[in-house]
């Protein structure tokens, strides 16, 4: 019988893909709330492996083989306060994404004005994150066989859209002006 991370990859392989004892499943996240409320009946006669972190516990005792992990970033934008098109004060981190205090959706992009973009560029921050690194490299070794951590990176087009704002990333895309492709590059790294 194959373990979560051979199962994972194997999907990758057209050799191993054949060896497959079964579909691997997988799951973006499961919302913290759910595990807590349900948790008692979730490891009520769950006998597995025990991973005691929500974000993996909760998938585990759901019985899926991967899961979406973060990964500590190596880089940090401090966030710049800018004023928005509609006036209001807002405040923006390297994402180029305006935040809503009152979601944890999406909102709107802020990169399509190139002022803007350069001063979130000139407040990064490198972060001395090759300990953190090494430590979650090796908790998702140790934790592969049982649910595959696989670390959230994001596409580099879904990044772009978000930060701009779909309306300004068409007009840019479509142009291909010289702020697209400098963002293209910002998040391609």
């Amino acid at each position: 019988m194959m373990n979560a991370r051979e199962r994972y990859l194997a999907v990758y392989s057209d050799e191993n893909r054949k060896k497959l004892d079964r579909v691997p499943t997988f799951v973006q996240y499961v919302k913290s709330d759910f595990y807590l409320q349900h948790k008692k009946t979730l490891l009520a006669e769950y006998r597995g492996y025990r991973a005691w972190f929500p974000r993996f516990m909760a998938p585990l005792s759901l019985g899926f083989d991967a899961v979406f992990a973060d990964i500590p970033p190596s880089i940090i934008a401090l966030p710049v306060k800018i004023k928005t098109d509609e006036g209001r004060i807002a405040w923006i981190g390297m994402d180029g994404q305006i935040k809503n205090p009152h979601s944890t959706f999406y909102n709107k992009g802020a990169f399509h004005i190139e002022e803007v973009f350069d001063r979130v560029r000139e407040r990064l921050r490198l972060v001395r994150a090759a300990p953190f690194l090494q430590w979650t490299i090796r908790w998702f070794e140790r934790l592969s066989p049982h649910i595959f951590p696989i670390p959230m990176i994001g596409g580099i087009f879904d990044k772009v859209w978000m930060s701009m704002g779909m309306v300004e990333f068409a007009k840019h895309y479509r142009k291909n002006t010289k702020l697209y492709r400098e963002i293209i590059r910002y998040f391609g790294g």
